[in-house]
């Protein structure tokens, strides 16, 4: 636990890293807690579809954030991890502004091809961006070449789902505190949740061109070798005291690496 906390604490790799899984767990527990109110009379004055209806709008997330899982591995074999989250940052940039101007437009009548795109778009958008959470950032976390030592991977997992949990909860607590505001709370829950978007995307790209690159293979072949790869001193120091090294028994050096 203590090891857990200062990596997030001491480490800019995993620092940069939490904005993002704490968004997570909270646009999770928006989606599941309260998007039902932007298309169903629960709470507000929307009512684009019946209750009976919500279940179809959540299968058309989990069916796009399955497929989408199941392409990223390619995808990301040509953009890279860090295109991935680029694509994520735009596609949840998208589901907000999407919210944001629908809820400003007079609404369509119930049951119409309109009312069904209104809800089962923003779900689209949605899980494009959460397949990218959900499965390039742990991968990042978990790789030898943005934490090289296991110590840190590991402790860098029970961040990963600690934060993410605390997420959920600050969301639901939210949730429960504007129900009685009824379309006012929606409109302050998404506006709050765009505000950490913009939060957790600043983070993310600095860390990747700042801190540590997300992707290993496009960064060596960036430049006909030119690239170069920043690893952290403290991070190096630690490794040539208690002998640990990476997991590819890549020769250590401090500071960055010209190759």
């Amino acid at each position: 636990m203590v090891q857990t906390l200062l990596l997030a604490m001491t480490d800019p790799r995993m620092g940069l890293l939490l904005p993002n899984i704490v968004y997570n767990g909270m646009t999770l527990g928006f989606f599941f807690g309260d998007f039902g109110s932007f298309y169903t009379a629960n709470g507000t004055s929307r009512n684009l579809l019946a209750r009976t209806n919500v279940g179809y709008v959540t299968a058309s997330f989990y069916l796009v954030n399955a497929i989408t899982s199941w392409f990223l591995g390619s995808i990301a074999a040509v953009v890279g991890r860090r295109g991935t989250v680029y694509i994520a940052i735009l596609s949840h940039g998208l589901f907000f502004a999407l919210l944001l101007g629908l809820l400003s437009m007079e609404d369509p009548s119930e049951g119409s091809w309109q009312a069904w795109a209104q809800a089962i778009g923003p779900a689209v958008l949605f899980a494009l961006g959460d397949a990218v959470w959900e499965s390039q950032v742990p991968a990042t976390l978990q790789s030898s070449h943005y934490l090289p030592r296991e110590s840190d991977r590991e402790a860098a997992m029970g961040n990963l789902k600690m934060w993410q949990s605390i997420g959920f909860a600050i969301q639901m607590g939210i949730g429960i505190g504007t129900t009685s505001l009824g379309s006012l709370g929606l409109w302050i829950k998404i506006l709050v949740l765009l505000g950490l978007h913009v939060l957790q995307s600043t983070c993310l790209v600095i860390a990747d061109l700042r801190v540590q690159r997300f992707d290993e293979d496009h960064e060596g072949a960036h430049a006909n070798g030119k690239g170069g790869s920043t690893l952290h001193p403290a991070q190096l120091a630690g490794d040539a005291l208690s002998g640990e090294g990476s997991s590819n028994d890549e020769p250590l050096f401090v500071g960055t690496v010209r190759r």
